[in-house]
């Protein structure tokens, strides 16, 4: 989810090309959600259920020092959060 616009979306994910989609536009649901900060990503099932929400910050993590992207990172997260979601259905 982003607040960016459309056109916006469209450019960055060109650019980091994310394996699921991204829902511009969302101030409003962000702020339903209680989302105070960004960068954030939260990753929902098709059904809606919330499978994992995480804050991105500026600091370097451990991944990153060991040469891991967080485009790789984020990857891996929401690979796992899915195979989670589907052995527990």
């Amino acid at each position: 989810m982003t607040f960016d616009d459309v056109e916006t979306t469209r450019k960055f994910l060109v650019r980091n090309p994310f394996q699921w989609q991204v829902l511009p536009n969302s101030r409003s649901f962000n702020k339903m959600l209680g989302v105070q900060s960004y960068p954030g990503f939260a990753v929902l099932s098709p059904q809606g259920k919330l499978l994992g929400f995480r804050l991105m910050g500026a600091e370097p993590t451990p991944d990153e020092a060991a040469g891991k992207t967080e485009h790789s990172r984020l990857s891996a997260w929401v690979t796992e959060l899915i195979a989670r979601d589907k052995a527990g259905s």
